[in-house]
C-alpha cells in the first residue's frame, strides 16, 4: 500500500461495519449521509478512538451525537433511561469505536494491534496525532443525528526523517 493511498475497499469496510453494527447489534436504522462536519447546532459529541500499531499505525474515531450515544448504550447496557450512567455511554462509545476498528483491521496491513479504546466527549475539540493523513472520513445519519468515522494514518516517513 502506498502512504499516500487509502487501502482498497477501506470505505466499503467502514460504511459495512458501521451499518452492520448499528442495524443488527443495536437496532438503530442508519445511512451514509454528506453531512460533515457536525451542525452547528450540534452542542457536543462523544467521540471514540483506538489506535492502531505494527506495520499499520494510526487510528480510527467513531463520534455521534449525544442523543446516538445515550440510544446505543440504552440498548448495548439494557438498562432503563433513569439507571443510564454517564460511564455507561463512554463504555458504549469505546466499544463502539473497538468494533468498527477490530472490524476494520483485515483491510489495513496487517499486522497491527489495536490499543484499548478512549472516548473524549464535548465540543470544539481536536484529537491529536503527529504528521497523521486522512485515509477515510465517512459521514453516517442515524434516527435524525449525525455519526461520523475517521480514519487515519500516521506518516512514519515523517518520523524517519
Amino acid at each position: 500500500m502506498s502512504h499516500d493511498a487509502a487501502p482498497v475497499g477501506l470505505h466499503d469496510a467502514v460504511e459495512s461495519s458501521i451499518v452492520d453494527l448499528f442495524d443488527t447489534m443495536l437496532g438503530l436504522p442508519i445511512r451514509p449521509s454528506s453531512v460533515l462536519p457536525f451542525s452547528a447546532s450540534e452542542t457536543s459529541s462523544y467521540t471514540g478512538v483506538v489506535a492502531f500499531d505494527g506495520a499499520w499505525s494510526g487510528m480510527i474515531t467513531v463520534q455521534m451525537t449525544p442523543s446516538i450515544a445515550r440510544a446505543c448504550a440504552l440498548t448495548l447496557m439494557n438498562v432503563r433511561g433513569e439507571d443510564l450512567t454517564y460511564d455507561d455511554i463512554v463504555v458504549v462509545v469505546g466499544e463502539i469505536a473497538n468494533m468498527i476498528g477490530g472490524n476494520l483491521k483485515s483491510v489495513l496491513v496487517a499486522p497491527a494491534t489495536l490499543s484499548l479504546p478512549w472516548v473524549v466527549d464535548g465540543k470544539e475539540f481536536r484529537i491529536g496525532m503527529p504528521d497523521r493523513q486522512e485515509l477515510a472520513l465517512c459521514a453516517f445519519e442515524c434516527v435524525g443525528s449525525q455519526v461520523h468515522v475517521g480514519v487515519f494514518r500516521r506518516d512514519v516517513r515523517v518520523l524517519a526523517a
